[in-house]
């Protein structure tokens, strides 16, 4: 299941529905967890590490914010911006506390996904499809949002890809 709210009693109940009328289950509740899970690998607040372009290239102390413009696809993107280059996550609803993966860039990002791209040194990279990209909502518009060993490329075979890691929060 997707989008439900972290640390929320939810109730279920199942029933079925012929022409001798309507039979209901028992009532089951859960209750969600505010965990992300655990991030597979450790990298500082704020940085973002290419691995395999220009000599592993980090990015110190990264300012990330909310975009409102110049998405690609998604309704509600954060951009991380530092030394003249910037990575984008976009979304296509607000993102909850989850592990959401990466999704290709089409017209609409599927529920539970997110696509990944940005600009380094000049050109344009994309995240891979189908990688984890670890969120947690601390509160209305604050989030920490890691990924680790993401593939990027261009598509372009004279450009190099290579493999990134970020810890990122706002």
């Amino acid at each position: 299941m997707t989008g439900l709210i972290p640390d929320t009693t939810y109730y279920v109940r199942a029933y079925a529905s012929n022409s001798n009328g309507i039979n209901y289950g028992n009532e089951l509740s859960f209750t969600t967890t505010n965990m992300v899970g655990t991030v597979p690998c450790t990298i500082a607040d704020n940085k973002l590490q290419l691995v395999g372009l220009n000599n592993n290239y980090i990015y110190n102390s990264v300012i990330f914010t909310t975009s409102s413009g110049s998405l690609i696809v998604g309704d509600v993107g954060f951009t991380a911006s530092g030394s003249g280059s910037d990575l984008r996550i976009e979304f296509d609803i607000i993102p909850e506390t989850g592990i959401y993966q990466t999704a290709n860039i089409d017209v609409n990002i599927p529920n539970g996904k997110c696509i990944v791209n940005g600009t380094f040194f000049n050109q344009g990279y994309r995240a891979a499809a189908g990688h984890d990209v670890y969120v947690e909502k601390m509160s209305d518009g604050v989030y920490r949002m890691s990924f680790c060993d993401v593939p990027f490329g261009t598509g372009d075979p004279s450009f190099s890809s290579f493999n990134a890691d970020a810890n990122l929060s706002n």
